[in-house]
């Protein structure tokens, strides 16, 4: 147990490292870590129950609104409204399609609301490169996974919440933190 909270600090302390050492504004620094938290904690649910629960997706919608309405301004926050309705709406569109064709249901709803929500805080235009960069990091642990002999198949159920964290926390990174 005590092994497991060290690793715990030793990752957030990675994560926040870009930020510590680019020492961006003060809403940014707050930002980030509030991100980072929330982000963690949907990882680990997703992990654990395939779920991605609206108690946190569709606070983080919100709060990625306000963000852009009340700190970046100007044409931020049509970008932000576009990117959320855009990101539910391009999940939603798959999921609905894949139910359609196969009958199953493989991708849920909180991975649309998490896509919106990801869309409101960095806008539409970030969202080809979140889900590229969840997609990708999907593939490597998936393959690196199969290569050690862990049974993946076209049954195998994969959260895709962690993943698209990963893309947010990338993309975030990207645009606010490393300059």
């Amino acid at each position: 147990m005590m092994k497991q909270g060290i690793m715990n600090i030793l990752v957030a302390f990675i994560l926040l490292l870009p930020i510590l050492i680019a020492q961006p504004p003060l809403p940014i620094i707050i930002a980030s870590i509030l991100l980072l938290y929330v982000l963690t904690y949907l990882t680990l649910v997703d992990l654990k129950s395939f779920r991605l629960p609206n108690h946190a997706t569709l606070p983080l919608m919100a709060a990625g609104l306000l963000w852009n309405v009340l700190f970046i301004r100007g044409d931020a926050a049509t970008d932000a409204i576009i990117g959320a309705a855009a990101g539910y709406l391009f999940i939603w569109s798959i999921r609905e399609v894949y139910i359609r064709t196969r009958n199953i249901e493989a991708i849920g709803l909180g991975d649309a609301k998490f896509l919106a929500a990801a869309g409101a805080w960095l806008g539409w235009q970030t969202l080809p490169f979140i889900l590229l960069t969840a997609s990708v990091s999907a593939l490597i642990i998936v393959t690196f996974q199969s290569l050690t002999n862990r049974k993946i198949d076209s049954k195998t159920a994969i959260p895709f919440g962690p993943y698209l964290c990963i893309g947010f926390w990338t993309l975030w990174s990207a645009k606010y933190v490393v300059i």
